[in-house]
């Protein structure tokens, strides 16, 4: 049977309810007798089906994509540690042009598999009319499909497609959407008009359904969407759009850590579901015992920046270091929405639209909390360029680890950043130039041969 999910033994809908309830951070669901009977067609057993915390969020080592940090340059890795990895990973560390030949890639597998339980949601309660008693919970999982979906196709979007261009978007290829559950869907890919605009619509119906506050922050919530908003448009340079929406998630919430009240002697010093995280979602991150932080970025932090020592720890005996920071509060990485990021998508907007009081007012209020008591001096100046300089370089050193800085790479270097990125492995030297095709990975040959409409990218 050809498909797109490549996973062998495909998860029939009452399975994610199974996994959902053995899954140890999922005991708010509630257990039925013989799950193995069970076939989904309640309200509940769709909520339960997107409260699979392993699939939808990511939590342990089943959930979202990790080639954007393994291709970035937040670490490097030692001739011996990169020989110790799998060729696959390898090959994504060096940028070969086809680095996963005949592997099932996670990264491609694991989004479409959110996306195949969140059509099997949707289809589910749309055979449920919502009434007086059973509305609220029927929206929640009506928004909450709406989210995952969307979440799970940008995510694909920045790994297996060009960054957004207005100018190309028609002829330039996107992702195959699938719209529903059925699996014998004929596919093909679609333009990045029609994936953006599939994400952007879906983001737009979950907030008419979607509660402005949420029991578990595992759940998505209007800031949830609003903050995932935020970060799309402003991967596609829609400035004023980015601003909104970053804006309207900090209207809903806009607490931040003072990092004076953490322990730089805790092993992971901040923890999971704290109060800047809107919405969970986390990322295994396969090289986290090799991996050493960039030297280079670990320079910018200066002595009293606090974000040196709760980020970072000395690696062994080495000079090295390794990322401690995540906010999972585990070696898990952190991928979700929060209130930090917000306030730095809010503040490179305002900066890029030339408001500049505005902008520096988020950019102080972060880093206050991010410097030793009393030590931190206000940052100001009238200069456009400068204050967006100050931005990015905030943004690089806060959102470290978190597979963002392979969509900024991304899309900085379509304004002409020009950021080449280099390893050294046996003595060679490798580079990643700005407008490199390998930016772009290509989908897994496997996909590709058992769905030939699929047109592959191209190097």
């Amino acid at each position: 049977m050809k498909n797109l999910y490549r996973i062998s033994d495909l998860f029939i809908i009452f399975s994610a309810i199974i996994a959902t309830l053995s899954c140890n951070k999922s005991d708010f669901l509630s257990a039925k007798t013989n799950q193995s009977l069970v076939v989904p067609q309640t309200i509940s057993d769709f909520q339960a089906i997107l409260d699979n915390l392993n699939y939808m969020n990511g939590e342990g080592t089943y959930g979202r994509p990790m080639i954007g940090l393994m291709a970035s340059d937040d670490y490097y890795m030692l001739d011996a540690d990169y020989n110790s990895r799998s060729q696959w990973m390898r090959n994504v560390y060096l940028w070969q042009s086809f680095p996963y030949t005949g592997v099932d890639l996670p990264d491609w597998d694991y989004p479409y598999r959110t996306i195949y339980y969140a059509n099997s949601a949707l289809e589910g309660i749309s055979g449920i009319a919502p009434n007086s008693d059973n509305k609220s919970a029927w929206e929640n999982v009506k928004g909450s499909a709406l989210y995952f979906r969307a979440f799970a196709n940008f995510e694909l979007c920045q790994l297996f497609c060009p960054v957004y261009d207005s100018a190309s978007m028609e002829t330039d290829l996107g992702l195959p959407l699938r719209l529903s559950a059925d699996a014998n869907e004929p596919l093909s890919r679609s333009n990045i008009k029609k994936t953006y605009e599939q994400i952007l619509n879906d983001l737009s119906e979950a907030l008419r359904f979607l509660p402005k506050m949420v029991a578990y922050k595992t759940r998505p919530s209007m800031g949830a969407a609003y903050g995932l908003l935020g970060r799309v448009y402003l991967n596609m340079g829609s400035y004023k759009n980015a601003f909104l929406y970053a804006d309207s998630c900090l209207s809903l919430q806009h607490s931040l850590i003072d990092y004076n009240t953490l322990s730089s002697s805790s092993t992971y010093p901040i923890v999971q579901y704290n109060q800047e995280v809107v919405i969970d979602h986390n990322f295994y991150d396969a090289n986290n015992s090799v991996e050493k932080v960039d030297t280079t970025l670990y320079n910018l932090y200066e002595a009293n920046d606090l974000r040196k020592s709760l980020f970072f720890k000395q690696f062994g005996a080495t000079s090295d270091h390794r990322f401690y920071g995540s906010y999972t509060g585990s070696s898990l990485r952190f991928s979700g929405i929060s209130v930090n990021e917000m306030l730095l998508i809010r503040a490179e907007c305002n900066a890029r639209l030339a408001h500049l009081t505005s902008a520096l007012d988020d950019l102080n209020e972060l880093l206050i909390n991010r410097y030793k008591s009393g030590t931190y001096t206000a940052y100001y100046s009238s200069e456009s360029q400068d204050v967006l300089n100050k931005i990015l370089l905030e943004r690089r050193k806060e959102l470290v680890f978190r597979n963002i800085r392979w969509q900024d790479l991304r899309r900085l270097n379509k304004q002409s950043h020009s950021i080449t990125i280099k390893r050294i492995i046996g003595g060679a030297t490798y580079a990643l130039s700005p407008h490199d095709s390998r930016y772009v990975f290509p989908i897994p040959d496997n996909v590709v041969s058992l769905n030939p409409q699929i047109i592959q990218n191209e190097y």
